[in-house]
């Protein structure tokens, strides 16, 4: 598997990474995960990954397509495709895998080609927006596809229909694909059940500033909820009603009141199958903003943008989540609907 990590132990990847190798493992499948050491994963044999260099002088306002975003964070440069491209060759050509399955690593779908070994990609409804983005974004992806013989591509898009399964997550309603050959399942996780409602909040982010992080605090210290509060760098400690955890734990959203994230994609996921309503903190970029528009657009969540986040502005967001039960039912609405596409476990039919 071929995730792409940012920050160690917050990715979205990450957890649907660990949660695919547990679940394989548990069929009789042996399971190697590509990642840098930093971002490793407990109990799982891993292989190295390329660190990926951010492009100067861009803003989050320019990564609206996924093109741009992965172009911006240096994940679209010819460096980082080469060196993640002659990697994968020297894990493929000493472990011949019999599948390879990437989650934005775009050189594991080339990788895989050029040794005619089946590949899987995870897929997202905001990757099949169309929007428009700068022709430079593709140019080294297009140097690299030809330099292997492949033909050239004018989106990711193209490039992943290449693949031999495209697998998204979640209900049409948040992930509007029209694909061929797509393969739809609800929870990112196996066998997730929800538990009595409770008056814990979760709030999980990864892309705030300290100030934010500081606003945040400042309006859930001292209230009546049981709040667990994790961030990058965070020491773990309890104060007052909080407490803080060095990483998310997302086994701690079962029964919540609500949980306030920064467009994570895994928690979002989970909060939708438990059926708990969202507060996402968001930018105007890729996915994030996909995934806070569903929210609301879908009534089971609302968001803040960041730089209008303050402490009129999140108590006031939250306390209409809170306080206005159209939001408590919607989001058991999606669960239903979740629910009916089945799980994770789902995917080992796709071996057969």
């Amino acid at each position: 598997m071929t995730p792409l990590l940012k920050t160690p132990g917050f990715d979205a990847a990450g957890w649907l990474c660990a949660n695919m190798a547990e679940l394989f493992i548990k069929h009789s499948h042996s399971v190697m995960i590509s990642t840098s050491l930093e971002n490793n994963i407990p109990n799982i044999l891993t292989c190295p990954a390329p660190e990926a260099k951010k492009q100067r002088f861009y803003r989050i306002e320019d990564n609206k397509s996924y093109e741009e975003y992965l172009y911006s964070n240096g994940f679209l440069t010819e460096e980082y495709l080469e060196n993640d491209f002659q990697i994968l060759v020297s894990v493929i050509q000493e472990y011949r895998p019999d599948l390879v399955i990437t989650m934005d690593r775009i050189a594991a779908v080339i990788a895989a080609k050029a040794f005619s070994i089946p590949c899987w990609a995870i897929v997202n409804g905001e990757m099949y927006k169309g929007t428009s983005f700068p022709s430079r974004c593709l140019r080294p992806l297009n140097a690299l596809l030809k330099t292997r013989h492949f033909p050239l591509v004018f989106s990711l898009k193209d490039l992943y229909a290449m693949c031999d399964r495209r697998i998204t997550f979640g209900h049409a309603l948040t992930q509007p694909i029209e694909a061929k050959d797509l393969y739809r399942f609800g929870s990112q996780k196996e066998g997730i059940k929800r538990t009595r409602r409770n008056n814990r909040i979760c709030i999980f982010v990864s892309e705030l500033k300290m100030k934010q992080i500081r606003i945040l605090k400042h309006e859930f210290l001292d209230t009546p909820y049981s709040v667990y509060f994790s961030h990058p760098g965070c020491n773990p400690h309890t104060e007052k009603n909080i407490k803080w955890i060095r990483y998310p734990k997302p086994g701690l959203l079962a029964g919540c009141t609500c949980i306030v994230h920064d467009g994570n994609d895994y928690l979002f996921n989970q909060a939708m199958t438990l059926g708990i309503p969202q507060l996402i903190i968001t930018d105007h970029g890729y996915l994030r903003s996909y995934l806070a528009s569903a929210a609301k657009r879908n009534h089971f969540g609302t968001f803040v943008y960041e730089e209008e986040l303050n402490a009129d502005s999140i108590h006031d967001t939250f306390r209409n989540l809170i306080d206005d039960d159209t939001y408590y039912h919607e989001a058991r609405f999606i669960k239903k609907q979740i629910s009916k596409l089945g799980d994770l476990s789902e995917i080992m039919n796709l071996l057969r």
